[in-house]
């Protein structure tokens, strides 16, 4: 399982960026998200996104092996090869 900050880093580690994360309570990154979205082409993050922090959003460890027949890759594998693109 990994948070959202550490989504983040490790996306950031793969395209080899820096940028400054600002966290905050939830309201106010809404607010945040709702105004980048109207005035940026691509916002750093956006409403829908926030709303992704609303719900429980993960799921049993064999979810994937016993529904769709595969194992999954770790993020960190996947991007190592494939990178962000």
């Amino acid at each position: 399982i990994y948070s959202y900050a550490q989504i983040l880093d490790l996306l950031m580690r793969t395209m080899s960026k820096r940028k400054m994360k600002v966290p905050g309570p939830m309201p106010a990154v809404r607010i945040a998200a709702a105004v980048m979205s109207t005035v940026m082409a691509k916002p750093p993050i956006t409403p829908a996104a926030v709303d992704l922090f609303t719900f429980d959003n993960v799921t049993a460890l064999d979810a994937v092996p016993t529904r769709f027949g595969f194992a999954p890759r770790s993020l960190e594998d996947y991007l190592a090869e494939h990178g962000v693109d």
